[in-house]
């Protein structure tokens, strides 16, 4: 268990999160996911304090800053300049240099390599090979389809394909980085996969790949939730003054009984936040 305490950073003027090794944080638009995850990417930018002039915003407790995702499917597409050395690049924040990533693990770690196509074909039958390609002076990422001797340019397969591919990769990278702090992955993402790309983080987090990594997602998908455990998930909320207050789930009183016909998702969206936070301050009236 981690506490890490941001302050002053945007909407968060003092907010205190007890982080296990995979956390889901969940609430309204603009209620500080995002700036969370910024704040734990280690990117406060040298930002003044928003609430208290003249201090820095800062973050406290035992947290090295980790690796924020924004993946954005057509930007994992794109062809890209090929591995230029023996490293592999890790994947930058909107999954741009996906196809630089595949060609760098193909031309320096065909062991690795292999383990996730055979992963990435377990998941996806319908594919064989994991192909990036000569593009000019670029990379390609393409796909050798199990059904048909075709070779599938990555502009031309489905987002989900892609985005899945991204999560493999991480899960199986070599250099794994010290957190990984994902913006909603449920995004282009059918809800039978979500299952898929949740047990990669999981496993991730669990060091099933190797060394563990403290995972932080944030979601509004009632799906994804219904995969998390109760005390994985922080439930943000403004308040009066404007500030961002966390709190978890597992905080609520009685919640294994309030919660005896529902999935978690489905209490969270049956609830809402506001409901939420009225459990958690004892006046059920208001959370009906």
């Amino acid at each position: 268990m981690a506490t890490v305490r941001i302050l002053g950073f945007r909407c968060l003027r003092d907010v205190t999160f007890r982080f296990g090794e995979f956390n889901v944080l969940v609430g309204p638009n603009d209620s500080g996911k995002s700036a969370a995850l910024q704040a734990l990417s280690g990117d406060l930018g040298g930002r003044l304090d928003w609430w208290l002039p003249g201090r820095k915003a800062r973050i406290e407790g035992q947290w090295e800053p980790g690796l924020r995702l924004v993946l954005r499917p057509e930007r994992l597409k794109q062809p890209c300049s090929p591995a230029v050395d023996s490293t592999v690049p890790q994947l930058v924040g909107d999954g741009s240099n996906l196809a630089q990533v595949v060609d760098a693990l193909l031309a320096n770690d065909r062991d690795r390599f292999d383990r996730i196509e055979r992963e990435f074909a377990r998941l996806v039958p319908l594919v064989r090979r994991i192909a990036p390609s000569p593009r000019g002076t670029s990379r390609q990422l393409a796909f050798r389809l199990s059904y048909r001797d075709e070779l599938l340019d990555a502009t031309r397969a489905s987002d989900g394909l892609v985005l899945l591919l991204a999560f493999v990769v991480l899960a199986h990278h070599p250099s794994p980085p010290k957190a990984l702090l994902v913006e909603q992955p449920e995004d282009g993402v059918h809800p039978d996969r979500l299952g898929e790309i949740v047990g990669l983080l999981r496993g991730l987090s669990e060091g099933r790949f190797g060394r563990k990594v403290p995972v932080v997602l944030t979601t509004h998908s009632a799906y994804l939730l219904d995969l998390i455990r109760p005390e994985e998930v922080h439930f943000l909320i403004r308040g009066e003054d404007g500030a961002t207050e966390a709190h978890r789930f597992d905080s609520i009183p009685s919640l294994a009984e309030r919660m005896e016909s529902f999935h978690l998702g489905e209490f969270w969206t049956f609830k809402g936040e506001q409901g939420l936070k009225a459990l958690l301050d004892g006046d059920p009236a208001k959370a009906s």
